[in-house]
C-alpha cells in the first residue's frame, strides 16, 4: 500500500503534494508550480477516483498561469 494510505473506514485515501522552484539564477525564468490531489479507493470494489491540480507557473510576469483540475477513475480487474 502506498506509504501515506490513511484508512477511513472501509475507504482509503491517499493524498499528494509537491511544490516546485525554480529560480532564474539557474533557468530562463523563476517559475513555481505546484501538485495537490488525492486517491480514493474502497467506495466501489477495485476502483480508484483521483482528484488532482495541477498549477502552471504561478509567478509567471505578465499573468499567472492557473492551471488545471483532472479527475481519474482507475478500474482493475
Amino acid at each position: 500500500s502506498p506509504k501515506y494510505a490513511i484508512p477511513v473506514g472501509a475507504v482509503t485515501v491517499t493524498p499528494q503534494a509537491g511544490i516546485q522552484f525554480k529560480n532564474k539564477e539557474y533557468n530562463d525564468t523563476d517559475s513555481l508550480m505546484t501538485k495537490v490531489g488525492v486517491d480514493v479507493a474502497g467506495l466501489v470494489s477495485n476502483t480508484t477516483f483521483s482528484v488532482l491540480y495541477e498549477s502552471g507557473n504561478l509567478i509567471a510576469e505578465p499573468k499567472a498561469v492557473i492551471g488545471t483540475l483532472n479527475f481519474k477513475t482507475k478500474i482493475s480487474f
